[in-house]
């Protein structure tokens, strides 16, 4: 470090130069969202290292939050109706529309027990309404007339938990429910229906607990190197409340939320009622009166926190906030009488299968509640909750024995029996976020489940306290509302940290000192979920300048933003710039001469190296990505311990480097290490991790054409992968995808098939869509078919690939050529050879205009296109495209391709001597 910078007593300060750089390199575009083009400009006064006072201008650096982008997002969420509570009921009958006047009442009566209800009239719409539903559980109401058809789809949609046979000929279907669980019963009249109903609803939402699980393992200290979805989870309701209460509270909240109630339920006589008694008689003391009732808000609070609708929570949080007071002060009342500090309580539920298991998976771990959790002093009173178990194995029954050490409480709890609107079960309400550990688990009965909790001591929250501290780290001293939303990006919920971020922005002061992280974290949510590269270009510019006005203050933050907006220009393609902002970084960072930063700076220095080195590999000069990756793990090694994590992903980087470089042999030293310690680092079996290790060792057993050994890898990551992350994830359809191209390989074409429609229903369910994930799975069905002859399904999978490529990529992305090449060769093997060589062509035009990286893609597509003038014989075009081939493949790696090649030679050889 010069000792011009040792002279300025640790502090630092903006490089001469250095502002013109970063314009130079950050582009903003033509002007900020939304704004005119002529505007006052902002100005930030800066420090050079040789103390000139300079300005700055940061006019095209300051982006409007509340842009077209948001604007248009939040009229589409005023305009569409939302199912606030947690049931919808379905009601499929044929003679819907014919006996509109006949149905309108009975929709009004069971409107008035679950609000929303959609009628159809026609199976296939219904079913795919009911596909679409994520969150929601659904009654469903069936007609004679279509339950022997849908009754065997019914079971494979998990969205569906009880069905109603509706009809006159009701003893064939008593019948039946032996056979299909789900079925609640055949009814013949109105009445008997709506009972059934009421009563089904009214044992879901008392059974609909939330709840997040964790090993104890999975938070011990070695664990927490970086927080899994599992983890975060887990973290959410134990910080929810505190965000909540440190936000600003206003009465125009409360009333904002009732106008968005009224507006929900415009149709529903019964909740209007509510909603306006509530208006006139609501008060902060009555707030747990409130939420005993079986009402709109206790409905829509608890929807709310199962679901973790940041959205909701926030409208109605004024009234979590006053059930949470209320508890926290008949917690007082109730436990400084008590000479005993211990209290037992008891639950009684019917808990879904897959919930269950969970617990059954971590008997010494810790459960944490994530609603208002209701219990009673009686455990007679809570057998009334627990049925004769007829509906196993979709759900298991369970008695909940809970040890409360009210003396080592850190959330309130206590006896609402004489506030609650269900006095007689002498109900002890516990807060949200109340964790306790699971000591065992055994059968009462034989059908019935025994579960003893137990509150947490000191030992338990310390071990608690690792996630704690690593969220601290990394948003700061205090869980400030920063934490939230890190917490819901860890979760990969995207769509909901910016609902987050979209409500601090509104809700707090534009001086409030968390605004530049809200602003990099909401640009960074952006940046991960693709949607909008622009915009989250934008948020972290505006970020970067509020930083700058108060540079050198939070040092590290402000070169993390830097680092950031490298990202996006890298998502966005262009390198060059992402790669001189990383450049830039690196000199920002030699300014800091302060010692609290020591470990921190260099492990900052490595994120730039790691980043550098994937940028050169995705422009394919994989030597320069290589010394780079060596470079971040150099500096690595020297900070953690040998066992961490951030080594394995070093590793990891450089194996995956060597291997799209063709050395195996490198490649495997670097992937199986990587392998070593994230296996001894981890600390359980199942880690997402692993699974990615796993994987990535099957790519390379792949690359040596080892299709047997890759096969092995990955279905041991495949396996560990079905355990730890959730069915519907990105990284399973990407296994799916390579286990495919393995039996497609191996010939297995029938197995290759399944793999990549797997792979494609996977991707279609996934949020956001990537659609160049969907047509790549179409391309890959699509040649499959085209190996089994299958021509007609090849051409719908390929066509289908264009179409969304068209739709939703620029006219000339690599991809979209892509499309062309794949449905080029179906009409190639159908001989129909004029319009194969029209797809060919314009695949090799936008191949021209945007070279692909691997030359190998224009190699082959100049090979198919002789080859379709060889057939037409158009001789003198078939061999000036093979030479064209054979030119491009011999700069590729020729030992690859040495078939290819030979193939062109042959064909070459073979035109000179028919012509």
């Amino acid at each position: 470090m010069s000792s011009t910078y040792q002279n300025l007593a640790g502090k630092a300060f903006i490089p001469f130069g250095f502002t013109s750089t970063m314009q130079d390199l950050i582009d903003v575009m033509s002007r900020p969202l939304n704004q005119p083009k002529k505007y006052k400009p902002i100005t930030a006064r800066l420090t050079t290292s040789d103390q000139r006072k300079i300005k700055i201008n940061l006019n095209t650096c300051r982006p409007l939050y509340s842009s077209h982008y948001n604007t248009k997002i939040a009229k589409e969420k005023a305009e569409r109706k939302e199912a606030l509570e947690d049931l919808i009921i379905v009601w499929l009958d044929e003679h819907m529309n014919e006996t509109e006047n006949q149905f309108s009442k009975r929709k009004s009566d069971l409107r008035q027990i679950i609000d929303c209800l959609m009628a159809f009239n026609n199976a296939d719409q219904c079913f795919k309404y009911i596909q679409n539903i994520k969150q929601e559980k659904i009654f469903l109401i069936v007609s004679e007339s279509f339950g022997k058809t849908v009754m065997d789809d019914i079971n494979g949609y998990s969205q569906i938990i009880f069905v109603y046979i509706f009809g006159t000929n009701t003893n064939h279907y008593k019948k039946l429910s032996k056979d299909y669980k789900k079925i609640m019963g055949a009814f013949a009249n109105e009445h008997d229906l709506i009972t059934q109903i009421t009563k089904d609803a009214s044992s879901f939402f008392h059974n609909s607990l939330p709840i997040s699980v964790i090993n104890s393992i999975g938070i011990s200290e070695k664990s927490v190197q970086d927080l899994t979805k599992n983890q975060a989870q887990f973290m959410w309701s134990q910080i929810l409340m505190k965000i909540l209460l440190d936000l600003p509270q206003t009465l125009q909240s409360q009333q904002e939320f009732i106008e968005e109630c009224r507006r929900q339920y415009k149709d529903n006589s019964a909740r209007q009622n509510q909603i306006t008694e509530f208006e006139k008689t609501y008060i902060s003391s009555n707030a747990l009166s409130w939420y005993t009732r079986d009402s709109f808000l206790y409905r829509i609070v608890n929807k709310a926190l199962r679901t973790q609708n940041i959205i909701y929570i926030f409208k109605c949080r004024f009234f979590i906030i006053d059930v949470f007071q209320q508890l926290n002060k008949s917690y007082l009342k109730f436990s400084e009488p008590l000479e005993k500090k211990t209290l037992t309580v008891y639950r009684g539920q019917r808990m879904m299968a897959d919930e269950f298991a969970k617990l059954q998976q971590n008997i010494n771990g810790f459960i944490s509640i994530n609603t208002f959790f209701s219990t009673s002093i009686s455990s007679d009173a809570v057998f009334s909750f627990i049925a004769d178990g007829d509906d196993r194995p979709l759900y298991e029954y369970i008695f909940f024995e809970i040890e409360l050490y009210l003396d080592k409480m850190t959330t309130p709890l206590a006896n609402i029996s004489t506030i609650s609107n269900c006095q007689s079960e002498n109900e002890v309400l516990l807060c949200m976020g109340t964790v306790f550990r699971i000591e065992f688990i055994d059968k009462l009965t034989d059908v019935i489940w025994h579960i003893k909790l137990v509150s947490i001591d000191k030992n338990d929250n310390s071990k608690l306290d690792n996630l704690v501290s690593y969220l601290k780290k990394e948003t700061g001293e205090t869980l400030n509302c920063l934490a939230m939303g890190r917490i819901l990006q860890y979760m990969g919920e995207y769509d909901k940290a910016q609902n987050f971020y979209e409500i601090l922005l509104t809700e707090l002061p534009l001086n409030h000192p968390d605004m530049a992280g809200i602003y990099n974290d909401f640009g960074m949510a952006l940046f991960k979920t693709q949607k909008n590269s622009k915009i989250a270009l934008n948020y972290l510019i505006q970020s970067m300048t509020m930083q700058l006005k108060t540079f050198p203050q939070r040092f590290l933050f402000f070169t993390q933003t830097l680092i950031n907006i490298a990202s996006v220009y890298s998502q966005r393609r262009s390198f060059k710039r992402a790669l001189g902002l990383l450049q830039l970084t690196l000199q920002v960072l030699e300014l800091d001469c302060s010692t609290n930063n020591s470990q921190a700076i260099p492990l900052q220095r490595s994120d730039i190296y790691n980043n550098i080195g994937f940028i050169y590999s995705r422009t394919g000069r994989l030597s320069l990505a290589i010394k780079y990756f060596k470079m971040s793990l150099k500096i690595i090694r020297k900070i953690v311990p040998t066992n961490h994590p951030n080594i394995a992903l070093s590793l990891n980087n450089i194996g995956m480097a060597y291997l799209e470089n063709f050395d195996s042999s490198k490649a495997n030293k670097y992937l199986q290490e990587a392998m070593m310690i994230v296996e001894g680092c981890l600390p359980f079996e199942h880690h997402p991790d692993i699974a990615r290790q796993y994987n990535n060792i099957g790519l390379l057993e792949y690359n040596r054409d080892n299709l047997d050994r890759a096969l092995v890898f990955y279905e041991k990551a495949l396996k560990i992968q079905l355990k730890c992350l959730s069915p519907i994830h990105r990284q399973t359809a990407a296994l799916y995808n390579n286990m495919g191209h393995v039996y497609f390989e191996k010939l297995e074409y029938e197995m290759a098939l399944r793999m990549f429609t797997k792979a494609l229903q996977i991707e279609k369910q996934c949020s956001p869509l990537h659609y160049h994930k969907i047509t790549h799975a179409h391309q890959n069905i699509g040649k499959t078919y085209r190996s089994l002859e299958d021509y007609k399904n090849a051409l719908i999978h390929c066509t289908e690939a264009l179409s969304i490529c068209l739709k939703h990529l620029p006219s000339t992305h690599f991809y979209v050529a892509q499309a062309y090449r794949a449905l080029g060769d179906v009409f190639y093997d159908l001989e129909n050879y004029p319009i194969a060589l029209e797809n060919f062509q314009k695949a090799l035009n936008i191949y021209l205009k945007n070279p692909p990286m691997d030359k190998t893609y224009l190699g082959m597509l100049y090979k198919a296109i002789g080859m379709v003038f060889y057939y037409t014989k158009e001789y003198d075009n078939a061999l000036k495209h093979l030479n064209k081939a054979l030119v491009t493949l011999r700069i590729c790696d020729q030992n690859r391709f040495e078939e290819s090649i030979n193939d062109v030679l042959e064909l070459i050889k073979h035109i000179s001597t028919v012509q």
